[in-house]
């Protein structure tokens, strides 16, 4: 976030004072605001509206600095997006640039000195699902239908977080104004998470559904989903109220909660839908009934399938990948790697088994060493990745000595030794892939020496041409692939003419290497059909 801060001044017989600040926004550079990757969306992710309209303002608004921004006291917090002073009771319209489920807002009032300082006392929020004010509807209480009531900051320095317990999908939301104390001064923002139009209902076959006794349903998902809804088809009306349990990790129950209070949900009419307040991507939903009945075939499960990597990892057989420009100690870099969450797996520190992974480094890391998941037994005293799977031989450059670490040396293809776990280099992250129904895992994307090289075995990587630098790539590739690709021959599309490619070609030294056979040489291995 970049700021300017500038103060002005006004002739005559008053001198006000401002301040002025710009915020630029982007895209933060590597790795460097790691804990973004594990923050869920929803509860608490709070969102830009494109325009805001208020009834009627104060003309004073252009001469108060303090109203338009805050400390940086929240983690990833700059600035309210919204903030003014209402000429007394009135309103302020938000329009969202496209369909958001609304979980909550966080509200604040103005400090500066009399006659500035105010805040709400009492406020009702408005929505409509389309851009059109005049279908705009009171957020109500499920159980009276009433339109309720919210109350503001108790003291104008308060920041108090509001969260729906029937969050609501918009484009316009309205805060309305019915008492302050002092000015009508607000600051604003709201919570929530875009609406995924691609949102599908789970068939039924992709997850069971069982009654565990009578007041808990238990929903297991055979696939990865991120889960936006619930729908309700019940017999009847009536109140139902439960609260969650889901694992997202295997083996690691928690219950769904909102500033460590369990978040209750609650039900009036016999079809209705109800959203989550947070995105999910549980392995396993239970629902816990306090009141009323639930069965299974009255529930059914909205969302979407899962991509096969998070944003920022590339699909690698078995595996997401992502690299880390940021130099860290290897404890540092495996408690960065297990923050990503994915597949109902933690990730995990880079394990380069075989030889396509190895290529992987080497396309990326030629000429730096990297932390990788390995480890040593101290008291078997043998070398195992971090999956508790021993180190082969083939996977060392160097004779093994005595020492506890080690660290992959691109440039040799292989493991050395290393004295001290202290050393801050870059690292690799892998997570599990997600396979979906009738589905198995596709070639990889494979980068050599240099990523312009080629992007993998599909009809988009880039030419090659007999220059220095190909076959040097093509050296190094053969030198990796004869065990894998041994007798292997596939076939892929390459500046619009097929080749062949046979793997099966003596390996005990370098072939010729000419503008004839460089793609020969290219390892590749068959899609998915």
């Amino acid at each position: 976030t970049a700021r300017y801060i500038g103060v002005g001044s006004y002739s005559g017989s008053t001198i006000y004072y401002t301040i002025c600040e710009i915020e630029v926004y982007g895209y933060p550079l590597g790795d460097q605001l790691s804990e973004l990757s594990f923050v869920r969306t929803g509860l608490g992710s709070r969102y830009p509206a494109t325009v805001a309209r208020a009834n009627r303002v104060y003309p004073y608004n252009g001469l108060t600095g303090d109203v338009y921004s805050l400390p940086l006291e929240f983690p990833g917090d700059e600035a309210f997006n919204f903030a003014l002073y209402l000429h007394g009771h009135g309103y302020l319209d938000l329009y969202l640039p496209c369909v958001y489920t609304v979980t909550g807002l966080i509200i604040q009032g103005s400090s500066v000195h009399y006659p500035y300082y105010g805040r709400f006392l009492t406020y009702r929020i408005l929505y409509a699902y389309e851009k059109r004010r005049d279908m705009l509807t009171y957020y109500r209480d499920l159980e009276n239908n009433g339109a309720v009531s919210f109350s503001g900051p108790r003291d104008e320095k308060e920041r108090r977080r509001e969260v729906f317990t029937n969050p609501f999908q918009a484009q316009i939301v309205r805060v309305n104004a019915l008492s302050s104390s002092g000015r009508y001064a607000i600051k604003l923002d709201l919570l929530g998470f875009p609406n995924d139009t691609n949102s599908t209902q789970i068939p039924e076959e992709h997850m069971n559904k069982t009654m565990v006794d009578g007041s808990t349903l238990q929903v297991t998902l055979k696939y990865f989903y991120h889960l936006n809804f619930m729908q309700f088809n019940r017999k009847s009306a009536g109140l139902l109220r439960f609260y969650l349990s889901f694992e997202e990790l295997a083996g690691e129950d928690e219950v769904f909660k909102v500033y460590n209070t369990t978040w209750m949900f609650n039900v009036q009419s016999a079809n209705q839908s109800l959203y989550f307040p947070q995105v999910l991507q549980p392995l396993k939903l239970t629902f816990h009934i306090v009141n009323g009945s639930l069965s299974p075939d009255e529930l059914s499960l909205l969302g979407k399938m899962t991509n096969d990597c998070p944003d920022g990892f590339t699909p690698h057989f078995d595996v997401c990948l992502r690299t880390i420009t940021v130099v860290a100690t290897q404890e540092v870099a495996q408690k960065h790697c297990q923050s990503y969450r994915w597949a109902g797996q933690r990730g995990t520190l880079f394990m380069p088994k075989d030889a396509m992974k190895m290529n992987f480094i080497i396309g990326k890391y030629y000429d730096w060493e990297v932390h990788v998941g390995i480890r040593r037994n101290s008291s078997t005293g043998s070398w195992e990745w971090f999956d508790g799977e021993p180190v082969s031989d083939g996977s060392w450059a160097a004779e093994r000595a005595g020492n506890l670490y080690a660290v992959w040396r691109p440039w040799f293809n292989g493991l050395i030794p290393s004295g001290s776990s202290t050393a801050r280099l870059y690292f690799v992250c892998q997570i599990p892939i997600v396979i979906r129904p009738n589905s198995c895992t596709k070639g990889p994307m494979v980068y050599y020496m240099h990523p312009s090289m080629c992007s993998g075995c599909n009809d988009d990587f880039a030419k090659w041409t007999d220059t220095d630098i190909n076959i040097r790539v093509a050296h190094n590739d053969v030198m990796f692939i004869d065990e894998y690709f041994m007798n292997r021959t596939t076939n892929f599309r390459a500046n619009t003419q097929d080749f062949w490619i046979f793997s099966s070609n003596p390996l005990s030294s370098p072939p010729q290497i000419n503008s004839n056979n460089v793609l020969q040489h290219f390892p590749c291995v068959e899609s998915c059909k």
